[in-house]
């Protein structure tokens, strides 16, 4: 009988050996789960801020007894050590271990905070992306090197399509040069927060200094809930924004809501995209089994549509009864001189249309 395309999946990862970050996160925590229960590596590196004990209680948190079967497993060894911090802050045991033995590198580490000051965020998100390239640059058997980042990286850009490509702007050295002097680069204004900002600088610092890696940059839409693995529903609630966004317009404030409309709309059709954390991480996994290079996105748009009016109306739906009548209400204009709430600030991706 011939292989199947699982198989093949199968047979690639049984012989890797991964170095993991940003594990205690919805996202890494998934891609945990799928490296050392589904696709059984050969062995997994994983990086942890504190100690064992705490990453073990955090995984305990958000998979329940689903961490058991990773914690059961001996092929996950935890690293003491830091992102933020020069060669990630590992002991020189550790870094020699894994510089000889480690295939592939999966970064998905980030700070997704989007109240964070600037050099916070550009330290959890960009620098420290840098740190682990160039550990993977002295690793003779590295095959393939991930970079998580986010489909709103580019929320610089204007409306409508967004290719799959590192849209190139300024000059990113001297904008990272910006930052640690304590200054804010210009261009950070066209960006819906901060944090797009940083994950925007270390695309362009990955691709500019480590054109030798084997780079692929995955950006996903805002993550959902889980389908299937660990378990249906499965993300830690700060992972999840849209939940988030949710239980903010459910709450009974009162008042309006103003959404500023994408030109050419009047309300809120706008594409507004959610994915399920399992199926990014499944994407990511298939395409490095794949051998893809530069940049890819993980969204739902093209097989389940969803627009602001979609949320808006599930909110209506389902809030309590008792809270209708003293729920704001949303409304849309063009007129970029009425004041936007707190909510659509905080939520720029609700007016824009990608």
């Amino acid at each position: 009988m011939a292989a199947t395309r699982y198989d093949a999946v199968l047979d690639f990862f049984a012989s890797q050996t991964v170095f993991l970050t940003g594990s205690t996160g919805g996202l890494g925590g998934c891609i945990l789960y799928k490296l050392v229960v589904t696709l059984k590596v050969a062995k997994v590196f994983v990086l942890v801020r504190h100690d064992a004990e705490t990453a073990r209680r955090k995984w305990a948190a958000s998979m329940g007894i689903k961490a058991d079967d990773v914690f059961a497993s001996d092929r996950v060894v935890l690293l003491a050590g830091d992102c933020t911090k020069p060669r990630l802050g590992l002991s020189t045991q550790d870094y020699l271990t894994m510089q000889k033995s480690v295939s592939i590198i999966i970064n998905a580490s980030a700070n997704i905070n989007f109240n964070d000051p600037l050099d916070k965020l550009v330290a959890s998100n960009c620098l420290s992306a840098l740190e682990v390239a160039a550990l993977g640059t002295a690793m003779p058997n590295l095959q393939r090197f991930v970079h998580i980042s986010t489909a709103y990286v580019n929320t610089f850009l204007d409306d409508g399509l967004i290719k799959e490509k590192v849209y190139s702007f300024g000059n990113p050295e001297s904008e990272l040069r910006q930052v640690l002097r304590g200054e804010t680069p210009e261009r950070v204004r066209y960006h819906a927060w901060p944090y797009g900002y940083s994950k925007y600088l270390a695309e362009q610092l990955l691709v500019q200094r480590f054109s030798q890696l084997p780079l692929l940059i995955v950006r996903p839409s805002s993550l959902g809930p889980a389908l299937d693995a660990p378990f249906p529903q499965y993300i830690p609630q700060a992972s999840c924004p849209l939940s988030n966004m949710y239980a903010r317009l459910m709450y009974p404030t009162g008042g309006v809501n103003t959404w500023h409309v994408p030109d050419g709309i009047t309300s809120g059709s706008n594409i507004l995209d959610e994915i399920p954390v399992d199926i990014v991480a499944n994407m990511m996994l298939q395409h490095v089994c794949r051998g893809t290079a530069g940049a890819v996105h993980a969204g739902s748009e093209l097989y389940i549509l969803r627009t602001l009016d979609h949320f808006l109306a599930d909110v209506d739906e389902h809030v309590p009864d008792e809270w209708r009548r003293k729920m704001a209400r949303n409304v849309f204009t063009s007129d970029r001189s009425q004041k936007e709430c707190k909510i659509t600030r905080f939520y720029r991706v609700g007016t824009r249309d990608w």
